[in-house]
């Protein structure tokens, strides 16, 4: 279920607050319906006063939603002290609609008075409207013959009473129905058991709503974040995108995933379905966190290993490399971690999406080829990382890269394949990072920096045969450059305590040379595992651009000449300027004589 202020919900369905909702409306209804006292020794008493608004937002949601969709009947389950109803009252007199309003409550006998009294205070055509049932929900409502346009479930709060009215108002509202008293985790009241009815309900379109104090004052100070008691929106006949009749599901997707490795790396129709397939499952996913228990996190990281490198310089192949020693715990793929730095410019449930998506799809399919649906076949191994991601997302510092710590730490702790792992440290990859070392360096007080360079020329080639693949187009100059300036980076970090630079031709023609230095940098010990570029343990394919090396596992080994060779028919006559360019630059040729590139 998606989680959002009432005010984004407000604008979404296009209520303009400042000039179509007048506060002072509602500040007079709750003050005979709906106004609290606070207790007398909290310290809320003494500094902010006696008086508060409890969810007043309530009302301004019913207005909206018979404003804005003309709406004409309204049911509701528990009177309480009767402030739903009088708001809906007050919508449909200010907009000319002639109105119903059920309102059923076993107390009405022992209100009579104050019903009474409350007819000196409201228009007496908003009493008009509105009828009065004294009975139990479960003795009235199954003998109801009509449909309501918005129902509001606000009665008795057990299990049963609520699972109850849910199943006797499922089919009687033609638009809306609003659960009052839903709490997101981890708050869990044995008297309040809402949330779980809610959780249970698939089929409907369902939105979780911050209300309480997100539009009046609130003296308490309670973020976004910190707001644990919520309504439900469930909206009837929303369309929905679907491409099957049947549920989203890890089997449709797999099929999805093949089909689109079929034209990889090409981004065809297959692509297109596979994308709109996987949001599907994870809007389906992110729906069901709701129905599972309550999961344990802890933190994972006690180090950080950045691998940096120019796009098609050989950065996945050390990260695959990384993946199979117990001490490595290797994010998949690009993890970009500069998309996670300093989320403050947007709403804590923007973030969250905009995280939960990227990371969605790297559970699904990392890099586009096998292996895909990296959590296994269990589709709660999927939603244990979404239902991690959201509690470890319960941070008020989105400062930094405070968020890329979340996800990772949600990563691991939902990852089957890290489930026995306690600790290690994290391997992130993502090319040209090294622009960012210096920003990189703060924020990761405990780092290792390992920065792979390769053939500028053979690099280059590369770089075009991915633009011809992906249809994109290709400038030479910026790419070239980009080339040259993460050489230069790695050059001038040279003699780092923390920075091993690495060449791509070492690594794969001097394996077992090239494992014993990363091994004495990182301080672990060797092993054969690092010998078979898995991801997350299985076997990973070449991430090359050149289709018959791609369909190739492990490490291996190519002569200098077949790379040249391949450059050149790749870059054709753009291969002999770039060189004699290269040949007649002092700086250049002295910057790659420093990784033994000959010019």
């Amino acid at each position: 279920m998606k989680i959002k202020n009432i005010r984004s919900k407000l604008e979404e369905i296009g209520i303009n607050l400042s000039e179509e909702i007048a506060l002072g409306d509602f500040d007079l209804i709750g003050e005979y319906t709906a106004r609290k006292n606070r207790d007398r020794n909290s310290d809320l008493y003494k500094t902010a006063g006696c008086f508060f608004r409890p969810n007043y937002e309530r009302g301004i949601l019913i207005y909206s939603l018979i404003k804005k969709y003309n709406l004409k009947s309204f049911l509701e389950i528990g009177f309480g002290r009767g402030y739903s109803s009088f708001c809906a009252a007050m919508a449909f007199e200010h907009l000319g609609i002639d109105g119903k309003i059920v309102s059923v409550d076993p107390f009405f006998s022992e209100k009579e008075e104050y019903i009474k009294n409350l007819r000196s205070v409201f228009p007496s055509t908003w009493f008009q409207k509105i009828t009065f049932v004294n009975q139990k929900s479960s003795e009235f409502l199954p003998g109801l013959d009509e449909n309501f346009d918005l129902v509001f479930i606000d009665g008795d709060h057990s299990y049963e009473a609520v699972k109850q009215d849910w199943e006797n108002c499922k089919d009687r509202f033609n638009n809306f129905l609003i659960f009052d008293d839903y709490h997101l985790p981890p708050k869990n009241d044995p008297g309040i058991q809402v949330s779980p009815v809610v959780n249970s309900i698939t089929g409907y379109d369902k939105e979780v709503l911050l209300m309480d104090r997100r539009i009046f004052k609130d003296d308490r100070g309670v973020s976004d974040n910190q707001l644990k008691d919520c309504q439900i929106l469930i909206t009837k006949n929303k369309n929905k995108l679907k491409l099957t009749e049947d549920d989203p599901n890890l089997e449709r997707m797999l099929e999805m995933c093949k089909k689109r490795e079929d034209e990889w790396p090409k981004r065809g129709g297959n692509y297109q379905n596979f994308i709109e397939y996987m949001n599907i499952l994870e809007t389906k996913i992110k729906e069901d966190v709701f129905s599972l228990p309550e999961v344990d996190t802890k933190e994972y990281q006690d180090s950080n290993v950045f691998i940096f490198g120019a796009m098609k310089s050989g950065t996945s192949l050390m990260l695959n490399i990384l993946d199979g020693h117990q001490d490595m715990l290797c994010l998949p793929v690009d993890s970009h971690v500069m998309k996670h730095y300093n989320l403050t410019g947007i709403t804590r449930q923007e973030a969250y999406d905009k995280l939960h998506n990227l990371w969605f799809r790297k559970l699904i399919s990392p890099t586009g080829q096998e292996p895909f649906l990296t959590y296994g076949k269990d589709i709660e191994d999927y939603t244990r990382f979404t239902q991690s991601m959201m509690k470890l997302f319960d941070i008020e510092d989105l400062s930094g890269f405070n968020s890329f710590n979340v996800a990772a730490n949600a990563y691991f702790n939902s990852c089957p394949y890290y489930k026995d792992r306690s600790a290690g440290s994290v391997v992130e990859k993502t090319p040209e990072n090294e622009f960012h070392l210096d920003l990189i360096r703060k924020g990761f007080a405990k780092s290792k920096f390992i920065h792979i360079v390769r053939n500028p020329l053979v690099n280059l080639a590369s770089l075009k045969q991915n633009s011809i693949d992906l249809g994109y187009t290709f400038n030479i100059s910026q790419s070239l450059q980009s080339i040259l300036n993460s050489h230069a980076i790695a050059r001038d970090n040279l003699n780092k305590e923390d920075y091993l630079v690495l060449r791509y031709e070492d690594v794969v023609n001097n394996l077992d040379e090239t494992l014993k230095t990363i091994c004495s940098f990182l301080e672990i010990e060797f092993s054969d595992s690092l010998k078979e570029p898995t991801l997350l343990g299985k076997n990973a394919k070449s991430n090359s651009v050149y289709g018959e090396l791609a369909v190739k596992r492990g490490i291996y080994a190519r002569s200098k000449n077949e790379d040249i060779a391949r450059a050149k028919t790749i870059l054709f006559s753009e291969y002999d300027s770039i060189y004699e360019y290269f040949k007649s630059n002092k700086k250049i040729t002295d910057l790659l004589s420093e990784f033994k590139y000959e010019i």
